[in-house]
């Protein structure tokens, strides 16, 4: 109180002594805390300077307010921008991020999807691998056992050697050679009683696999109809191409080429033999090098199909039809797996949903790619399963099936396999 009153006192002799006064205007809140305005958006307060964080140093990557541009960030050393300048770049970094991040997810889940195929080739070949160790472990067990029993005989020969020399043959030197011409020709009665125990050709084309000789130049006849006359056949395939014919089994009967060239070129060009008799024409003759001289009408009449003792392989393709593809999309890797185990020679087996002609739209088939190992052993069981394929509630079927070779050396039968009506036709390329 006794201070106003000092100050009015004041006032009235300045004002008495003719000194102009001005009126203080009263400070702001801002003033009295000592910074601006609050701005709409900011970063904070710069704790160097009191101001608020409105502007950004690209070059520092940080938050400046007005004094920091001045003082420790000037435009001269780095990159100033406002606070909208900023957002923009954030969001221009983000979307690169973004971009980033997909590119890699993309290649993550291709890398994904390799590994599982990888996966599953690696199983194949495990098993495969596995396969294949068992049958040579077999095989050298049969090869070491061969060995003894050679080395055994070679042992009894040159006892029986020395004995000559000596000329002092005794009645177990007799027996000795009896036994040892048993061993000699034992493999070969072995050999003809494995055969005579085969039923069907996939028995006698396993039996007959096992000799690398046999394997490589022979092959089979399957009398259908008609008679068998030894020269009608040895005159189709030409008497030059074949130096051994005989039954084996009924209405079966073992070819032998006179090199695996020339069975190869027979097995290729030829799949089923028709002889017409009684004047008649053929239907073909093989020619393999030189033509043949002489041409001689068949005798009989008759049907054979030739099989060859080593499996073909080939690449196969056609349309499976009767399983809608809506439905087999949702596990189209569970619909392989059944194709696979109900026609075990099919392998790699790929599956794409067919579309109408000229057109995106599906039409509720599959395009079908494969490999097979074995070509005969595939149309067999198409026949005897009727080409079924049975997914969920749905059958399909096999139709339209092409066989092409696997390289430019592989040779595939000249005609297509005859099949009934469970697949609609075979395709050859030539």
């Amino acid at each position: 109180m006794l201070f106003c009153l000092s100050s009015a006192r004041l006032l009235r002799q300045k004002m008495a002594d003719g000194v102009p006064v001005v009126a203080a205007l009263p400070a702001p809140p801002e003033a009295a805390q000592g910074m601006r305005a609050e701005p709409r958006l900011h970063a904070g307060v710069c704790s160097g300077h009191g101001g608020f964080l409105v502007f950004w140093c690209r070059s520092c990557k940080t938050w400046l307010c007005s004094n920091c541009t001045i003082v420790d960030h000037p435009q001269d050393s780095c990159s100033v921008i406002s606070l909208k300048g900023a957002l923009e770049d954030f969001l221009s970094e983000g979307r690169q991020v973004v971009d980033r991040m997909t590119l890699r997810l993309s290649r993550a889940l291709s890398l994904k999807t390799k590994c599982a195929e990888l996966s599953a080739a690696t199983r194949i070949f495990l098993q495969t691998q596995e396969e294949f160790l068992g049958a040579l472990l077999q095989e050298e067990e049969s090869l070491q056992d061969a060995q003894h029993k050679n080395a055994q005989r070679m042992d009894k020969l040159k006892r029986l050697t020395d004995s000559l020399a000596k000329d002092s043959v005794d009645p177990e030197s007799s027996e000795m050679l009896q036994e040892m011409t048993g061993c000699l020709y034992s493999n070969g009665t072995d050999m003809e009683e494995k055969i005579e125990q085969c039923q069907s050709v996939s028995d006698l084309t396993e039996v007959i696999s096992r000799d690398p000789d046999a394997s490589a130049r022979s092959f089979l006849l399957e009398r259908t109809e008609g008679a068998f006359d030894w020269e009608d056949v040895s005159q189709f395939l030409g008497r030059e191409n074949v130096e051994h014919l005989e039954q084996v089994l009924e209405d079966l009967y073992l070819a032998t080429a006179k090199n695996q060239e020339v069975r190869d070129y027979i097995v290729s060009k030829v799949w089923t033999m028709r002889l017409h008799g009684g004047g008649q024409s053929w239907n073909g003759v093989v020619i393999y090098g030189s033509s043949q001289s002489k041409h001689i009408l068949p005798k009989a009449s008759g049907a054979f199909r030739v099989h060859s003792v080593e499996p073909v392989s080939a690449r196969v393709q056609g349309v499976l039809a009767g399983i809608p593809s809506f439905v087999a999309s949702r596990g189209r890797q569970d619909l392989v797996s059944v194709i696979s185990s109900r026609y075990p020679s099919l392998q790699d087996v790929a599956l794409e949903p067919s579309t109408w002609p000229g057109s995106s739209m599906r039409s509720g088939t599959f395009e079908v790619k494969c490999v097979t190992t074995d070509l005969v052993a595939l149309d067999s069981s198409l026949r005897t399963q009727e080409g079924l394929v049975c997914f969920g509630r749905f059958k399909g079927r096999f139709r339209s099936m092409k066989a092409e070779p696997l390289s430019a050396e592989d040779l595939l039968p000249k005609q297509p396999f005859q099949q009934g009506f469970s697949v609609d036709s075979w395709s050859w390329t030539p």
